[in-house]
């Protein structure tokens, strides 16, 4: 009959097991568990951070607000609630005096960019007078024209009375 001894050389009858090696892989065994349970501890702990959800600015209220500059007396600065789907145009200068009045036809919409994933997440940003806006499916441009389509180069957008204008990305 034949023996057979499936351990190392090191281990055979007789040799001393290596205590040093043992209590180094205890040691790291052991500096591991306790970086994992810490890092563990961290999460459950901080759970509340993660899970939080942003607080959105309701719809008419003032986006931006001014206060006062830590450090510096006197001086103001300006802070603006992220995403802002509606803003002014630091670019362009009012055409007109009286900018009351609102008709789409004297200052030209222009579709300056369509963020498309092919699903409802589909954003577009529209340039009209002196405001620029960053639409969905659905929303409201310049009071008067909702958004009905937004499509890879082009938005369609619908009046109160039926009305349909179609704006496409220059330069394509």
């Amino acid at each position: 009959m034949y023996k057979v001894n499936l351990l190392p050389d090191g281990l055979q009858k007789g040799s001393a097991v290596d205590m040093r090696r043992i209590k180094r892989l205890a040691m790291v065994a052991v500096v591991g568990l306790v970086v994992i349970g810490g890092f563990g501890v961290y999460l459950v702990s901080d759970y509340s951070r993660l899970t939080q959800r942003a607080e959105v600015t309701p719809p008419g209220t003032q986006v931006a607000s001014k206060s006062e500059t830590a450090g510096k007396e006197g001086t103001e600065k300006e802070h603006h609630v992220l995403p802002e789907t509606t803003r002014a145009r630091d670019d362009v200068r009012p055409s007109t005096p009286d900018a009351s009045v609102k008709d789409p036809f004297v200052g030209p919409m222009s579709l300056t960019g369509i963020v498309f994933s092919g699903g409802e997440g589909d954003l577009a940003i529209i340039e009209s007078d002196t405001t620029g806006y960053v639409v969905a499916t659905g929303d409201t441009v310049s009071g008067l024209w909702t958004v009905v389509e937004i499509d890879r180069e082009m938005v369609v957008l619908q009046s109160a009375d039926g009305r349909e204008m179609r704006l496409e990305l220059s330069g394509r």
